[in-house]
């Protein structure tokens, strides 16, 4: 059995219409958010999987971060290097990763 709840709101009335729209628009807005979250889920639970690295290098003073992120094609790997310091001691780290 379907009730129909009154078409009042703070004292308002609201058209059918307004309701019926609003009705629609959630609906739409549930339905786009459930496929965007599975677009985005399927590739990072069935895709390939490669390897990213992740290295803490002792520069001295403090510490840099070289991060390697991996692609299917090893040329096109990306290396970010964080905070290399201010002389020339990374390098000597970089060597031994």
């Amino acid at each position: 059995m379907e009730t129909k709840l009154p078409n009042t709101l703070l004292g308002v009335e609201i058209p059918d219409s307004a309701l019926a729209s609003r009705k629609l628009f959630i609906q739409l807005g549930v339905a786009v958010t459930i496929s965007v979250t599975v677009w985005l889920w399927i590739p990072i639970l069935f895709g390939e999987k490669v390897a990213s690295a992740l290295y803490v290098l002792d520069v001295g003073q403090g510490d840099s971060q070289l991060v390697l992120l991996a692609s299917p094609d090893e040329r096109s790997r990306i290396k970010v290097l964080i905070d290399g310091g201010k002389d020339r001691a990374v390098l000597n780290e970089l060597n031994e990763v």
